[in-house]
């Protein structure tokens, strides 16, 4: 059965998503108004947001449409593990801090404003939370049984996924600090944060990889529409999408961090510069210190009688 075959069984509501574009759209105009025209009238102080952040948040929206609401999620759901894994994969790992980079800290400021949600956010953006969190919801997720029980029920995975998208924001938090207000992870606190949600993920996708077997009942039965590619390699091709997406974007993330690292060090040393001249002439033109004279009494030669 060819690609195209297996796209005919699906009519145009199924295969773009009407619903999903729409709540898209709906996104993005909201976004582009409360930045724009109507951002004045907001009863909280705001700034104006660049084009920059702008095109990443409607680049962030467009992704997921991209992954959910074209036809990569009918192949995803019903067909190929690995077009599973990539959206899942776009989905945390690119759409997500795109997304939040493209929130002004107004922004933020307005929706941490509610006490409830600011306790959340303490709690689930503490480094060690937000790691752990995202990467165990996402380790049990692939579980064969969880995996087959999730993608079975529609309004279960609905749940799960939008679960793991919000986690994955709270692990992303600390890496972007979308408020420079908070108290920020040194450079090499960052690295070390990246490294340890590197590590965190490499179980699941070697779990994927490596396997011997078909891990997913979801998936035995369905049609082979690639030729070259079996359903035991369609699972590996899955883990390894997942960790590529992975690593290139939390290597984007360390790169981007040195070099804030990098600019920040050089502005700190244009505030109070002090070059080795200076410390070299300074030292050759110091005073002396006073040195405190201490009188030595020469004993006395004459003997008392």
């Amino acid at each position: 059965m060819t690609l195209q075959n297996v796209l005919n069984n699906y009519s145009f509501v199924e295969l773009w998503r009407p619903d999903i574009l729409a709540m898209v759209l709906l996104a993005a105009t909201l976004y582009i108004l409360l930045t724009g025209p109507l951002r004045k009238r907001l009863p909280y102080f705001t700034q104006p947001v660049s084009w920059g952040k702008k095109s990443m948040f409607l680049s962030g929206l467009l992704i997921l449409y991209f992954v959910h609401g074209t036809p990569v999620n009918v192949l995803g759901y019903y067909y190929l593990f690995s077009a599973h894994m990539l959206q899942m994969a776009v989905s945390y790992m690119i759409a997500a801090p795109l997304l939040m980079i493209g929130i002004p800290q107004w922004g933020w400021n307005a929706l941490l404003s509610v006490r409830a949600v600011k306790n959340v956010f303490a709690c689930m953006t503490h480094p060690v939370v937000a790691v752990i969190n995202f990467n165990a919801f996402l380790s049990f997720y692939h579980v064969p049984f969880v995996f087959d029980t999730v993608m079975q029920n529609h309004w279960l995975h609905v749940v799960y996924h939008t679960f793991l998208f919000v986690a994955a924001c709270f692990m992303w938090w600390p890496i972007i600090t979308p408020l420079p207000g908070e108290k920020q992870l040194s450079f090499l606190r960052k690295f070390g944060y990246i490294i340890t949600g590197s590590v965190l993920i490499t179980p699941v996708c070697a779990l994927v990889i490596f396997a011997q077997g078909i891990l997913y009942t979801t998936y035995i039965d369905t049609p082979q529409i690639f030729a070259p590619l079996p359903v035991l390699d369609d699972q590996q091709m899955g883990g390894v999408i997942m960790k590529l997406v992975q690593e290139g974007a939390f290597a984007t993330a360390l790169i981007i961090i040195f070099f804030q690292w990098v600019r920040n060090e050089r502005s700190r040393r244009d505030i109070d510069p002090v070059s080795e001249a200076d410390l070299a002439y300074l030292n050759t033109n110091r005073e002396p210190e006073h040195q405190p004279q201490v009188l030595i009494r020469e004993p006395s030669t004459e003997r008392g009688n």
